[in-house]
């Protein structure tokens, strides 16, 4: 927890830990781009599949028993395609959230602020409501690494300050503070 608490007063490691986040939160329209032209190139070849298949039924009636199945499959084939394309263009036009360093500094400041004064059952609901996990890695001098991901979002804060409104913890803070759960890997 030490180092937990050095991170949150070092503003120039929680900086870095906040632009990495960002980093990673951002969309990589690019490969959206390309998984989207990839799907609708499937499309394109499955549906002229399909078109030729119904024409061949129209040309010969006698063949729809035996190509219905593969009409079918290849329906429900561009169906799936189609869900596809539209949840990537979803995450292509879904906003990712920018987290300020300061406000999240500040608010990390005020969560570990009385860490020193809990009893252990406090520091016990504290370190199961912000802590989502802690891995244990060697380098590649075989020395130990510990790495902390801090949970956060609007649901663990109202916990944490007993349900007092954020602009009530934190004067700069509104409600929509963290839009989705934040991770920071520490």
């Amino acid at each position: 927890m030490d180092q937990i608490l050095e991170i949150v007063k070092s503003d120039k490691v929680l900086k870095q830990v906040v632009e990495r986040v960002n980093q990673e939160n951002q969309v990589d329209v690019a490969a959206l781009n390309h998984d989207i032209a990839y799907k609708q190139q499937q499309f394109d070849e499955i549906s002229t599949k399909l078109k030729n298949l119904i024409q061949t039924i129209e040309d010969n009636p006698d063949l729809t028993s035996a190509l219905k199945p593969t009409i079918h499959q290849y329906e429900t084939q561009l169906n799936d395609i189609t869900n596809q394309i539209n949840q990537l263009k979803h995450q292509q036009n879904q906003e990712k959230p920018f987290y300020d360093t300061k406000q999240i500094a500040a608010l990390l400041q005020r969560i570990f602020q009385n860490i020193e004064s809990m009893d252990k059952s406090q520091l016990k609901a504290l370190y199961l409501t912000v802590i989502d996990r802690i891995d244990i890695r060697k380098d590649e001098n075989h020395k130990k690494q510990f790495f902390v991901t801090l949970k956060l979002n609007n649901e663990i804060i109202k916990q944490l300050f007993n349900n007092n409104n954020l602009d009530e913890v934190l004067l700069s803070t509104s409600s929509l503070f963290l839009p989705q759960t934040l991770y920071f890997q520490i």
